[in-house]
């Protein structure tokens, strides 16, 4: 994923777009919490999982998404997918 970010980084450069300055983080967002510290048990069950390790996973496809948030929550829609071919 890390490699995949820098390509397209890279390929985003010549059209304008500037670099990240952040690093990348991979990540698979589950869901979002707006205010956690309204639950007290939801922000200790989120701390407890902080660095937490769920395993590994075979991809078999990538969906580049948009993500829109607004005060009604975020938006995704979908702007390419590809298929990853079986090692």
């Amino acid at each position: 994923m890390n490699a995949l970010a820098e390509r397209v980084e890279q390929a985003l450069a010549p059209l304008g777009f500037p670099r990240e300055d952040r690093a990348f983080s991979p990540h698979v967002t589950l869901g979002r919490v707006r205010e956690p510290r309204r639950d007290p048990r939801l922000s200790r069950l989120i701390e407890a999982a902080e660095n937490l390790e769920f395993g590994v996973v075979r991809v078999e496809a990538v969906w580049l998404m948009r993500s829109d948030l607004s005060t009604r929550g975020a938006r995704y829609s979908e702007i390419a997918v590809v298929s990853v071919s079986p090692p």
